[in-house]
């Protein structure tokens, strides 16, 4: 039996900000390997595939600098079973 599932919002948190970027990553590939492997694909195109993110505590200024405050706001997440990488947008606030 197949089972499809829907998450419109996730919250994760992470005990430091240097742990959420890649913490995420994380999580896309098990999804991605998980709907590849049942025939799904994932459309990570702008307002499709989005991540509301926010960087708290010492590192954050960083952390927004190096990943929000640039042209392309994301990170590259490597998808291990697929033969493409996927960008995944990120943003401060809930994209329309």
């Amino acid at each position: 039996m197949l089972t499809v599932i829907w998450a419109d919002d996730i919250a994760w948190a992470t005990e430091t900000t240097t742990m959420l970027v890649p913490a995420i990553v994380k999580l896309v590939q098990h999804i991605e390997q998980q709907f590849s492997a049942r025939g799904f694909s994932i459309n990570y195109e702008l307002n499709k595939t989005n991540v509301v993110i926010s960087f708290q505590g010492p590192q954050a200024p960083d952390h927004r600098r190096k990943y929000l405050l640039v042209d392309r706001p994301g990170v590259d997440c490597t998808l291990e079973q697929a033969t493409f990488s996927a960008w995944l947008h990120l943003s401060t606030f809930p994209v329309a």
